[in-house]
């Protein structure tokens, strides 16, 4: 990515965090639907440069005899965050508050935040 190339791999995945809560948070006050898909938007940058990133970055640190089970573990968190989140969706939606979708995007303050 071009940030990486610009600002390195740590600068990139620091940006992308930031970006990430900023997004979070938007999402959680969007008060019109155009703030919600521009936070969404902030959200999906902020998703695919760390994932795109993080996974060279470990490859790069880790020993060579482990590189390739290291390399792996973000896929698998990627893949298990989705169905996380589509979970969570769904038993959100079975809610009958109205506010119940400021919740389900509030949830994604947890990861932004470890």
């Amino acid at each position: 990515s071009n940030w990486a190339d610009s600002i390195g791999r740590r600068g990139t995945m620091r940006l992308s965090s930031v970006i990430f809560v900023a997004a979070s948070l938007l999402l959680v006050w969007s008060p019109v639907v155009q703030v919600l898909v521009f936070a969404r938007l902030l959200m999906g940058i902020a998703i695919g440069a760390s994932s795109s990133v993080v996974p060279v970055y470990i490859a790069e640190c880790a020993e060579s005899s482990r590189r390739g089970a290291l390399a792996t573990i973000p896929q698998l968190f990627v893949s298990s965050g989705i169905m996380l989140a589509l979970t969570l969706s769904f038993l959100f939606t079975m809610k009958e508050a109205t506010s119940s979708w400021r919740i389900m995007m509030g949830v994604s303050l947890i990861p932004a935040l470890i």
